[in-house]
């Protein structure tokens, strides 16, 4: 029992995070409109809602809820990037980049902790960090182009 709810606390906090993924991304596709950019952003956020879907059928198979929302970091990563939004395309990517830097750190640290059990290891270690690797590298892609 205990062991399902320590798993449901994991994949609750890997929630929220990709909850406050959506929530940025969202902004940002915005703020380009038709700028091809926004198709790659919005492929970026598309993961970001297949990984919730995911997480959302996993906790529920545990017997437990759902976090509802992306929390007080999604709030405080929703305030950065509406502001950024007035500052430039560079910035908004540059802040996209930092939170899925953010993310790999926390997966990272996920994989690093020996009491992570092993359903949330393997989510990390087969998607969600493969995954986040790549966002960082699109990310750099489209702010440097190809010398990055």
């Amino acid at each position: 029992m205990q062991d399902f709810k320590q798993q449901a606390a994991v994949f609750n906090k890997m929630l929220t995070a990709s909850r406050s993924a959506v929530e940025t991304y969202q902004l940002a596709i915005k703020k380009y409109g038709d700028d091809p950019k926004a198709r790659t952003l919005d492929q970026i956020l598309n993961d970001h809602r297949l990984a919730i879907a995911g997480l959302e059928v996993k906790i529920g198979a545990l017997g437990s809820a759902p976090a509802p929302d992306s929390g007080t970091w999604g709030k405080l990563a929703y305030t950065i990037q509406s502001s950024s939004s007035v500052l430039g395309s560079q910035t908004i990517l540059s802040n996209l980049q930092n939170g899925e830097e953010l993310e790999l750190a926390n997966y990272q640290a996920i994989l690093d902790d020996e009491t992570t059990p092993s359903p949330c290891r393997e989510m990390v270690e087969k998607q969600l960090l493969p995954q986040a690797q790549k966002h960082i590298a699109t990310l750099k892609h489209l702010q440097f182009g190809e010398s990055e």
